[in-house]
This record gives structure tokens, C-alpha cells and sequence, in this order.
């Protein structure tokens, strides 16, 4: 299973950078993280009704 980066994480570090706000981490950390919870809970998702139209 490959693992893929979005873009998203990129776009909010550069804003960070813009801003100079400390916070920015963390909430750059928690989208990081929330995007790959989305992605595997998808991708379970997929299987599974894949696995039952098959």
C-alpha cells in the first residue's frame, strides 16, 4: 500500500510562515492527521462495498 501526501499540509505551513503564529503547527498537525483518518476511513470504506458487490 503506497502512502500519498496531499498538497493541503504545504498550503497551511505556508500560511503559517506568512502569519509567524506559533499555533500554526498544531493546526497544520491536526489537518495532517484528520486528512489520514479521512483517507483510511474512505479506503475501508471502498473495500467493503467492494467486497460486497462482489
Amino acid at each position: 500500500m503506497t502512502r500519498e501526501d496531499g498538497g493541503e499540509p504545504k498550503i497551511v505551513r505556508q500560511c503559517c510562515v506568512d502569519s509567524l503564529d506559533r499555533r500554526c503547527d498544531v493546526i497544520a498537525m491536526a489537518t495532517t492527521v484528520m486528512m489520514r483518518i479521512a483517507l483510511i476511513a474512505i479506503r475501508g470504506h471502498l473495500v467493503r462495498v467492494a467486497r460486497h458487490v462482489a
